[in-house]
């Protein structure tokens, strides 16, 4: 050390200016290690408070979403009981038009079976009426000879 000491004086002011420079070098490096240092840490600190923050919305977002997943099922869900609903009474609604129009070939059946007799029946009227005239006319025609 004492042979630096002594260079440096050897040249002057420009040496004792050479060991200022190095004093300042040396200082400033170790204010910068620090300042870096404690940079790093408030990043540490920032990665830190962010990841908690993250996490924070992460649960906060899932909440909603598990919520949304919740409303979605149970609308799901009420939806197909009621088409399964709609569909049991389509399906009664089918059957009672069906039963509906089995009764209503049924009463076509009746109503011709009704006509078919009322024909008949008008037939053997028409018979009876005209046999119940010949039967007068031959009586009168009886009366009238005898």
């Amino acid at each position: 050390m004492e042979t630096m000491v002594e260079m440096l004086i050897e040249y002057g002011s420009l040496g004792i200016f050479l060991a200022f420079m190095v004093w300042q070098y040396t200082t400033m490096q170790k204010r910068l290690d620090s300042l870096v240092d404690k940079f790093q840490e408030q990043i540490d600190k920032m990665r830190g408070e962010n990841s908690s923050q993250v996490e924070e919305l992460r649960a906060r977002y899932d909440t909603v979403i598990d919520n949304y997943n919740r409303e979605r099922s149970e609308l799901r869900a009420q939806l197909l009981h009621e088409i399964g609903e709609m569909s049991r009474k389509s399906d009664l609604i089918a059957l009672t038009q069906e039963n509906t129009i089995s009764l209503v070939e049924d009463l076509k059946d009746r109503i011709r079976a009704v006509e078919t007799l009322l024909d008949k029946t008008c037939h053997t009227l028409i018979e009876m009426q005209q046999e119940a005239r010949l039967r007068e006319l031959a009586d009168k025609a009886i009366a009238a000879r005898g």
